[in-house]
């Protein structure tokens, strides 16, 4: 029977236990066991900022960055706005924890006169644990069909997964009124619609952050 040599009294929750040569248990700690870990933040609101608290010692974010907006239209289409970087992110972090959050704020589409770039969509962050880049503006379309933006990036952290790909729908746990003027409705992190004949770009989507701790 191993015998506890070395005071370890109390209950662990995912508990590292030392055990010397001779079997004997000669420590034991509570750890941090993922099966802890609940959501503790969600924003999908555009251009939202705040202060990230926790007691806890390990985070998992998800984040997307904010749409590009589209080109305006003149005589030719415009191009569409680029999407937001998304990215899942895990960190260890040293209690009690407090930093600055920030969801990227939408990229505006482009006007129609003359066919107008769009405007580029914003960073989704939260400081010193991760940033996703927003998406680039579409370019106006004048004299010919104007360019799409290219796709946000991961801007720093320590990205598990990712991709600058954004499709409605992708995202079901955030919700995105986004307005996107004369390109309808978008989806969090999405590029903004390409303008059409003589018509505005769309607005991007909103960026958004889901937070998980194990406090």
């Amino acid at each position: 029977m191993p015998r506890i040599i070395k005071p370890a009294k109390g209950t662990f929750t995912s508990s590292t236990v030392t055990i010397d040569s001779s079997g004997r248990v000669i420590a034991a700690a509570s750890g941090a066991g993922a099966a802890v870990m609940k959501p503790v933040l969600i924003d999908s609101t555009n251009g939202s900022t705040g202060t990230f608290t926790s007691n806890g010692n390990k985070l998992v974010v998800f984040g997307v960055g904010a749409g590009g907006g589209g080109g305006g239209a003149e005589s030719q289409a415009g191009g569409r706005g680029g999407a937001g970087m998304s990215g899942l992110f895990v960190a260890d972090i040293t209690p009690p924890f407090s930093q600055p959050y920030a969801v990227g704020d939408a990229g505006g589409g482009g006007s129609p006169n003359p066919g107008q770039p769009g405007q580029a969509g914003t960073a989704t962050s939260l400081a010193n644990v991760f940033s996703v880049n927003g998406g680039n503006r579409g370019n106006g379309g004048q004299g010919g069909s104007g360019t799409a933006g290219t796709a946000g990036t991961v801007g720093s952290g320590t990205v598990i997964t990712g991709g600058s790909t954004a499709v409605p729908g992708k995202y079901p746990f955030f919700t995105n009124s986004t307005n996107a003027g004369g390109g309808g409705n978008s989806s969090v992190g999405n590029g903004g619609n390409d303008g059409q004949s003589f018509g505005a770009g769309g607005t991007g989507g909103s960026g958004a952050i889901l937070i998980y701790d194990n406090a």
